[in-house]
């Protein structure tokens, strides 16, 4: 079993129905208990957060309210990661390189030893590029 953090704009793009081929193989793939996706609070937030100003993603308005779209996550393929201890404790090295929720997402990624990201998030590609997994 694979284990991988998702950030928001993986997401994101999951509940427009927008994210690449194979993004959408690893959430599948997590809906039927072959893997693990994990988000930590930080990356829920931000999905709730763009569902709530109604951002537009990929060209289009979401529909859902923020907790419909977190509620929508849980329910389903994504499982809530805390921030804990371990993660809090990586972040300082990790703000050279990337911005507060970037690092905490690296951060977890790190802690458990998970086996990839999944992102389009350019400064993550540039700095832990093995690990991001997109298209």
């Amino acid at each position: 079993m694979a284990t991988y953090v998702a950030d928001a704009v993986a997401m994101n793009r999951r509940l427009i129905g927008a994210e690449p081929a194979r993004v959408a193989g690893v959430f599948d793939r997590a809906r039927r208990g072959l893997d693990s996706l994990l988000a930590t609070p930080v990356q829920l937030a931000e999905v709730a957060d763009t569902f709530t100003r109604r951002d537009e993603i990929a060209g289009t308005t979401p529909s859902l309210t923020g907790r419909e779209a977190v509620r929508t996550l849980l329910d389903g393929p994504v499982d809530s990661t805390p921030v804990d201890r371990a993660v809090l404790l990586r972040l300082d090295r990790l703000f050279d390189y990337y911005s507060i929720h970037d690092a905490v997402l690296v951060a977890a990624h790190e802690t458990l030893d998970a086996d990839g990201i999944v992102t389009n998030d350019r400064e993550i590609e540039t700095f832990d590029g093995d690990a991001a997994v997109w298209s």
